[in-house]
C-alpha cells in the first residue's frame, strides 16, 4: 500500500468517468488480478472516439501495473488535468517537464555500492534514460508563492457533527509568524538550491509536531519537496531515525528477498535512469540491509541506510528540494542520525544539498543535556533557524477554543485558564466532553456544558487523569472494548513506533476500533499515538496490567510470525518481548543474536542496550558460558564507544565464570588489549597481546592470531614505530581470509605505515586491492575508509585534487556512519590539502572544525594532533605567540599519553621556542623528547618548518650539535615537503667550528 495504490484507484474512476466502462471487468477474481497486471485497454469515448492525448497519456500512467511508473503525488496528477483541460481550450499542446535543480558537485568519487556510481555525486538524471530504464512521470510543481497556505485543523467541523469531532485536528492560532520564518526557509532551500535547518524548541504539549506538520504537509502535497520523517522514541526504538524511515521507501511490503531485490532493481532504475541490470548489486545490498539475509551472510552497516536516504532525495530535487522532519531529535541515540544529520548538510560534508530540516526539540530535555544545548549552538553558528515556541496566551487560547468547538464565552474564558495555553490539553479536554456527552447546543449555537454538570465535575484533576481519561473513551467508544484494550497494551508495549502488522497480529478487530478513534494513526507501516505523552501514558498503564507477561509473549509470537511471512528474523524485539514475558530461556539466544547483529551493523548504542538486556537474560537463566558471552558481546559494544572502564569490568566479570575454554580466555584479553589502547596504557595492552597471541597460536585459531597481530601494529603505530607496524600488518594481511571488513583495515594499516616510514613500492597494489575488496563489499564503512586512504597516498604524493576528491568522499561517508574518528581524519587532511596549496584560512577553518568535534567528542589524541596542526600554522605564519598557546594546548591534552607519536612534533616546537629564547637546558631536553618518540621513523613533511626553525636557531645560538642534528633530520625530509635544495651544508658547520 502506499501513494502509487491510491493512484490506481484514482485512475479506475478517471478511466470509467471518462470512458463510460472499467478497463478491466470480469466476474473471476483471480482472473481480473491478472488482468491489472498488463496495461489497460485503449481508453476512448463512449461514443467510440478517441480521448484528447493529454488525457489518455494520464490514464495510461496512473493504471500502469508497475507502481513506481505512477506519478508519484496526487497533487501532480491535478496539476496535470488542469493543464489538459488547458490544453483542449488553447489547442496548445504542453507537456509537463520535470526542473532540475542543481547540486553542486562535492568532488567526491568512487561508490556508495557495487553499481560503480558515486556515493554523494552532485547531478541529478535529467535527459533522456538510458536504453532498459524505466521513465520517470516527472511534473513540474507551481511556483512556490512567498506565503504559506493557510493551516485548518483537518475533518468534519463541529457544528456538522459533534461525534466526529475526535477525528479533526484542532485549528492552529497563535503561530503565524513561527510559520512564515519557517517557509521563508522552505523558499530560499527551493530557490538558493541550498540547505535549510530549522530547530523548534518547546515544551510538550504546545503543538511542535502540529507546527510542523502545518508546513511539511503543504509542502509534500503540492509538489514542491518529498517530505521523508524520521521519528524518534524513548526508549530508542530497534528502528528509530533514518532506518525506518528508509525501510519503508524500500520495504512497504513484506516480500521475500527475491521479489524485494526485482522491485528494488525496477525502483532504483527509475530513480537513477539506468538499466535494471546496471543496479541489481545494489538492489541486492539494500535487500540485505532490510534484514534479508541468507546463511553466512553478513549484515550490511546501518548508514547505508543513510547514503541511500540522501540519494533518494537527490534524485527528487527536481521538485526544488526535500524536506526531512526530524521529531522529537533529542532522543535520537545512534551516531551519524538525528541532529547529526542537520549539521553535516550545514557544513556541506555531504555536498551542498537543497534539503530542509525540520526538527522538534523538546525544552525541558534542553534544559537538562548540556550537550544538546552545544549542539544547538553550533547549528545556529552554522546558519540554522532555532525557534522557541512558548505556550498560548489566554487570548490566543480562548481563540483556538472559540475556532476549534464554538464555545460560548463563559466556558471559553474557564477552559483558557484551565489549559494553560497548552493545545494538546485543550483538544484532548474538548474530546473528552464530545465522548461523555457533556456539551449540548443552545439557541446563540454555541455550545456549553449541560444543565446540572458543574466545570469541576468536567475538568480531570491533572493534565495525567486527561490523557487516561482519552485513552479509556477511546477503548470504550470501540466495538470490540476488550479486543481494543488488548491492541491498545500491545501498541504501548512495542518498544519502537509500533508496526501496524504486529498489532493486527494481536488483535486485528481492536486495532480498527483505536484507528476509528483517532488515539493512533497508520502512517505507512507503523502506528503512532496522537501525541508522544499520550503514548507515555498508554505504556504506564499497560505495565500495570496483571495479564502483561501474556501480552509480551503475544508479541513474541506476533514478531515471529512475521518473520517467517517475509524471511527476515526479528531477533531483538522477540527476545526483548520473552524477556519481559519472563521466558528468560527462550529470550537469551535471540537477544545475543541481536547484538552481534547490531554491532554487525555498526550500531554501537543500540548493541550496548540489547546487551544489557541480554546480560539480564543470560544473568536469570543462562548456563556460565552464555553469561560469559553476553559480557563478552557487551564489552565489544562498549569499546566500541570509548567507554573503556565499564568494559574492562565486563571482561574481568567473563574471566570469572568456570569452566572457561582456551579459546575465550584468548578473546577476552584481545577485548582487554583494546581497552588498555584505548585508555593510553601501552605497556599493558602489549601485555594483554602477548598472551592473547600465545593462547591463540596454542589453539590454532588464525582469525585470532589475525587480530593479535592487527593490534599489535596498531600499537606500533601509536609508539611511532612504522616499520614494526608493517611488518604485523603484512602478518595480519596472510592471515585474513573471507572478512572485507578486516581486510580493508589492515590494508589501509598497512599504507599509511609505509607511507609514514617513506615506503612508496607497493603501495599502490596494496591501495588497488584495498579498494577491490571495498567495493565489492558493498559496505560504506569499508570504501568510507579506502577512500580516506587512498586520499592520504594522493596526498602524500602532493596530487592535491586527487587527494580533495577521494578525503570528501571518505568524510560524506564518514558523516552517515557517525565515525568521528574518520571524519576528523578527513578534516585533518582536507586542511593540510589547503596549507599545501596555501590557502591558509581554509586549512585554518578545517583544523578549528577537527579540534573542536575532537573536543565533543572528548578524544584527548585528537585533540593534541588538532593543536598541532594549528601550531604549524602559526608557525607558517610566524605568529609566536599564537605557536605558544597552541603546543601548550596539546601539551595538557597528552597528559596522560607520554608515548603517543605526536611527541615528537611537541619536542621539536617547544626545542624551537625554547632555542629562540636562549635556553639551551630545556631546548636540548625537548629536543630529546622528540628523538625518543621516534623522530627518525617519522617521514612526514610537516615536520620539516620546525626542523628548520630549530636548526637556525640553534646555529644562531651556537649549539652547532643540535643544529647539525635537526639539519640532517630536515634535509632527509625536504623532498617529501617540497624542498629540492640543502637545508644546510656540512662545510659551515667545519667552518663555524673551526672559527669557534
Amino acid at each position: 500500500m502506499g501513494p502509487w495504490t491510491d493512484l490506481y484507484a484514482v485512475g479506475l474512476l478517471f478511466y470509467q468517468a471518462l470512458c463510460g466502462r472499467r478497463p478491466f471487468d470480469s466476474e473471476d477474481r483471480k482472473e481480473l488480478l491478472l488482468l491489472r497486471q498488463s496495461p489497460p485497454p485503449l481508453p476512448t469515448r463512449p461514443d467510440g472516439g478517441p480521448l484528447p492525448a493529454s488525457l489518455e497519456e494520464v490514464l495510461d500512467n496512473l493504471l500502469d501495473p508497475e507502481p513506481r511508473q505512477r506519478y508519484d503525488r496526487a497533487s501532480d496528477v491535478r496539476r496535470l488535468v488542469r493543464q489538459a483541460f488547458l490544453e483542449l481550450e488553447t489547442g496548445v499542446r504542453l507537456r509537463p517537464i520535470g526542473r532540475r535543480t542543481a547540486i553542486t558537485d562535492p568532488n567526491v568519487i568512487g561508490p556508495m555500492l557495487p553499481s560503480g556510481e558515486a556515493p554523494f555525486a552532485g547531478g541529478v538524471p535529467t535527459g533522456v534514460p538510458k536504453s532498459g530504464a524505466l521513465r520517470w512521470n516527472k511534473v513540474m510543481p507551481d511556483p512556490m508563492p512567498p506565503e504559506p497556505p493557510e493551516a485548518h485543523g483537518r475533518g468534519a467541523t463541529a457544528r456538522a457533527s459533534l461525534s466526529l469531532f475526535g477525528l479533526r485536528e484542532i485549528p492552529l492560532v497563535g503561530r503565524k509568524a513561527h510559520r512564515q520564518a519557517i517557509w521563508d526557509v522552505a523558499r530560499r532551500v527551493v530557490t538558493q538550491s541550498q540547505p535549510g535547518v530549522v530547530v523548534i524548541v518547546g515544551k510538550s504539549g504546545t503543538g511542535k509536531t502540529r507546527l510542523v506538520e502545518s508546513i511539511a504537509l503543504p509542502l509534500d502535497e503540492t509538489g514542491f519537496m518529498e517530505v521523508v520523517r524520521l521519528l524518534y522514541h524513548w526508549p530508542p526504538g530497534i528502528d528509530d531515525g533514518y532506518r525506518n524511515a528508509v525501510r519503508e521507501i524500500l520495504a512497504p511490503w513484506q516480500d521475500d528477498r527475491k521479489s524485494l531485490e526485482a522491485r528494488l532493481a525496477r525502483w532504483l532504475s527509475r530513480d537513477r535512469q539506468m538499466p535494471p541490470e546496471s543496479v541489481t548489486v545494489e538492489a541486492s545490498v539494500l535487500a540485505r540491509w532490510c534484514g534479508h539475509l541468507e546463511h553466512d551472510e553478513v549484515a550490511v552497516n546501518s548508514a547505508v541506510g543513510l547514503a541511500y536516504l540522501y540519494r533518494h532525495l537527490d534524485a527528487r530535487s527536481w521538485r526544488g528540494g526535500s524536506c526531512l522532519v526530524l521529531d522529537d531529535v533529542h532522543r535520537s541515540a545512534e551516531e551519524g542520525d538525528g541532529l547529526a544529520i542537520a549539521q553535516a548538510l550545514l557544513d556541506r560534508t555531504v555536498g551542498l544539498r537543497p534539503v530542509l530540516v525540520l526538527a522538534t526539540v523538546a525544552a525541558e530535555a534542553l534544559a537538562t543535556d548540556e550537550k544538546l544545548q552545544e549542539r544547538l549552538e553550533h547549528l545556529r553558528a552554522g546558519g540554522a533557524l532555532i525557534l522557541d515556541l512558548p505556550p498560548l496566551t489566554l487570548d490566543e487560547t480562548r481563540q483556538l477554543l472559540t475556532e476549534a468547538l464554538f464555545l460560548d464565552p463563559e466556558l471559553t474564558d474557564a477552559v483558557a485558564h484551565i489549559c494553560e495555553g497548552n493545545p494538546l490539553a485543550v483538544s484532548l479536554l474538548l474530546r473528552e466532553w464530545t465522548n461523555r456527552d457533556l456539551l449540548v447546543l443552545g439557541k446563540n449555537s454555541l455550545f456549553s456544558l449541560r444543565p446540572g454538570v458543574p466545570i469541576e465535575d468536567a475538568v480531570p484533576p491533572s493534565i495525567r487523569q486527561l490523557y487516561i481519561g482519552r485513552l479509556e473513551a477511546a477503548v470504550k467508544a470501540s466495538i470490540d472494548p476488550v479486543a481494543a484494550g488488548e491492541a491498545l497494551a500491545a501498541a504501548a508495549l512495542v518498544d519502537q513506533a509500533p508496526p501496524a502488522m504486529v498489532i493486527r497480529e494481536i488483535s486485528e478487530t481492536g486495532l480498527d476500533g483505536l484507528l476509528a478513534t483517532g488515539v493512533l494513526r497508520e502512517a505507512g507501516n507503523v502506528l503512532t499515538f496522537e501525541h508522544g505523552s499520550v503514548q507515555r501514558t498508554a505504556r504506564t498503564l499497560a505495565r500495570r496490567l496483571p495479564d502483561i507477561s501474556d501480552i509480551h509473549n503475544r508479541l513474541a509470537r506476533a514478531w515471529a510470525t512475521i518473520g517467517e511471512r517475509s524471511s527476515i528474523n526479528h531477533n531483538y524485539p522477540i527476545g526483548y518481548h520473552l524477556l519481559r514475558g519472563k521466558d528468560y530461556q527462550n529470550s537469551v539466544a535471540p537477544m545475543l543474536r541481536a547484538v552481534r547483529t547490531l554491532i554487525e551493523e555498526g550500531r554501537y548504542a543500540m548493541a550496548s542496550r540489547a546487551s544489557a538486556l541480554a546480560l539480564e537474560a543470560a544473568d536469570r537463566c543462562g548456563t556460565p558460558m552464555l553469561r560469559q558471552e553476553a559480557r563478552r558481546l557487551s564489552a565489544e559494544a562498549h569499546i566500541e564507544l570509548r567507554h573503556y572502564e565499564d568494559a574492562q569490568q565486563l571482561i574481568r566479570e567473563a574471566l570469572t565464570f568456570e569452566p572457561i575454554d582456551r579459546l575465550s580466555w584468548a578473546r577476552l584479553h584481545l577485548l582487554l588489549s583494546r581497552t588498555a589502547m584505548g585508555v593510553g596504557d601501552l605497556d599493558s595492552c602489549r601485555r594483554y597481546l602477548d598472551q592473547a597471541g600465545t593462547a591463540f597460536e596454542t589453539v590454532l585459531d588464525k582469525d585470532g592470531s589475525r587480530d593479535v597481530a592487527h593490534g599489535r601494529a596498531t600499537l606500533e603505530r601509536l609508539e611511532g614505530s612504522p616499520q614494526k607496524a608493517i611488518d604485523y600488518f603484512q602478518q595480519a594481511l596472510g592471515l585474513v581470509k573471507r572478512d572485507p571488513r578486516r581486510e580493508v583495515l589492515i590494508l589501509s594499516g598497512l599504507i599509511e605505515s609505509m607511507l609514514t616510514a617513506g615506503h612508496t613500492f607497493g603501495v599502490d597494489r596494496y591501495r588497488n586491492r584495498m579498494m577491490q575488496v571495498a567495493q565489492e563489499s558493498g559496505d560504506t564503512r569499508n570504501i568510507a575508509k579506502a577512500a580516506y586512504t587512498s586520499g592520504t597516498v594522493y596526498l602524500n604524493r602532493n596530487r592535491l585534487d586527487l587527494a580533495e576528491r577521494y578525503l570528501q568522499t571518505a568524510s560524506a561517508l564518514s558523516a552517515t556512519l557517525g565515525d568521528h574518528w574518520l571524519h576528523l581524519n578527513c578534516q585533518n587532511n582536507l586542511g593540510e590539502v589547503a596549507r599545501f596549496r596555501g590557502d591558509l584560512d581554509e586549512a585554518r577553518r578545517h583544523y578549528h572544525q577537527y579540534t573542536r568535534i575532537a573536543d565533543e567528542q572528548n578524544l584527548t589524541n585528537a585533540v593534541a594532533v588538532g593543536r598541532i596542526n594549528l601550531a604549524l600554522l602559526a608557525l607558517q605564519e610566524s605568529d609566536d605567540d599564537e605557536l605558544a598557546q597552541q603546543i601548550s594546548f596539546a601539551e595538557n591534552a597528552l597528559t596522560n599519553q607520554p608515548r603517543h607519536w605526536t611527541w615528537v612534533f611537541i619536542g621539536v616546537i617547544r626545542a624551537g621556542i625554547l632555542a629562540r629564547q636562549g635556553d639551551e637546558p630545556k631546548t636540548r631536553a625537548w629536543w630529546s623528547v622528540a628523538r625518543e618518540h621516534g623522530l627518525t621513523s617519522l617521514r612526514t613533511p610537516d615536520l620539516w618548518l620546525p626542523l628548520q626553525r630549530l636548526q637556525q636557531s640553534a646555529f644562531a645560538a651556537g649549539w652547532f650539535d643540535i643544529a647539525r642534528s635537526a639539519a640532517l633530520s630536515a634535509q632527509d625530509l625536504a623532498p617529501l615537503a617540497g624542498r629540492v635544495e640543502n637545508v644546510v651544508v656540512d662545510e659551515e658547520y667545519e667552518q663555524s667550528r673551526g672559527e669557534e
